[in-house]
């Protein structure tokens, strides 16, 4: 299910949750893995990466993106993802090397065959993000959230937010997630529902937590509908090797699905499309969740490729 996966990091301390979960979701999955830095231009315009690099070298200094990267990559040898030689340093496929204009990495071997790189892009944080997932082979974005609220967050969104909403392929918002103790998945009846379903069947199993379906029905009329998501649910998750328990409750989609996932759980939802205007004058049930939710939000969106299949 989950063949590639991306984390942006920045700031590290933040990102150590992220780099556990993804490092061991990707040795679970035996997924590709990139850790991916964006750095803001400056003032004065982009830099160029390879001449940086080879210049801060020759001085012996090392930028503060580089010096990101290597720590993160630290945090992600010592959850045993990483291939080592005799001498337990790590096995490189290729060194840094700049791949374009704005775009350079450090190839490793994984563990089960797997990629590791350490990326390092140029330009505003969330099209460097997006332009990064514009590959085809991505499945997952695991990214953290530190957003605002309100007014502000409609005019100006969040890193995470704008991820999520935009993204060509999964987004698992990543908050409290040291928290979750089951995947809680909201049911619909739709065909964005039941890949948030099969996703979260993957997720379960890599991860070892329990699912539990969750149908809200607004009013009493729609109680054996919900019923019915529930039980077509059920079915999907029982196709795919799981099982899960199974929620039923009645009031507001949005406050329920919050109130339901409390700290403690991953909330899976798929996403449906929705237009920029409508989004910020009428919002939807992802946005509330990812403005006023306290856990970790998975947004399912279906794989892009059939290949399933590592790149190189």
């Amino acid at each position: 299910m989950f063949r590639k996966i991306v984390i942006p990091v920045s700031y590290l301390p933040a990102a150590k949750q992220m780099l556990h979960w993804g490092a061991k979701l990707a040795g679970q999955t035996h997924s590709d893995l990139t850790l991916l830095y964006v750095a803001t231009p400056q003032q004065a315009g982009p830099i160029n990466i390879r001449v940086t690099h080879e210049k801060m070298t020759e001085w012996g200094v090392e930028p503060p993106s580089f010096r990101i990267l290597r720590e993160a990559e630290e945090l992600v040898k010592a959850e045993g993802i990483l291939q080592l030689d005799d001498q337990g340093r790590e096995v490189e496929r290729h060194s840094f090397k700049s791949l374009n204009e704005g775009l350079g990495e450090v190839h490793l071997q994984g563990i089960n065959d797997g990629n590791i790189r350490l990326r390092l892009r140029e330009g505003p944080v969330v099209s460097e993000i997006l332009e990064e997932v514009e590959d085809p082979s991505y499945d997952l974005v695991l990214i953290g959230t530190r957003g605002t609220r309100g007014f502000r967050r409609n005019l100006l969104g969040t890193v995470a937010q704008d991820v999520a909403l935009q993204s060509p392929c999964s987004v698992l918002i990543a908050k409290n997630l040291d928290k979750a103790k089951a995947i809680l998945v909201g049911v619909t009846g739709r065909e964005s529902s039941h890949e948030a379903v099969r996703q979260s069947v993957a997720l379960a199993q890599a991860l070892s937590l329990p699912i539990r379906l969750l149908a809200i029905a607004p009013t009493s009329e729609s109680m054996e509908r919900a019923q019915t998501y529930l039980e077509d649910g059920l079915r999907l998750v029982q196709a795919l090797g799981g099982e899960a328990e199974l929620v039923l409750e009645a009031g507001d989609p949005a406050k329920t699905l919050i109130q339901t996932a409390g700290e403690d759980h991953v909330l899976a939802l798929g996403r449906t499309p929705i237009s920029l205007m409508q989004r910020f004058f009428l919002g939807d049930i992802s946005q509330k969740i990812l403005d006023k939710g306290k856990c970790s939000v998975l947004i399912a969106v279906p794989s892009r490729a059939s290949d399933s299949g590592h790149s190189d």
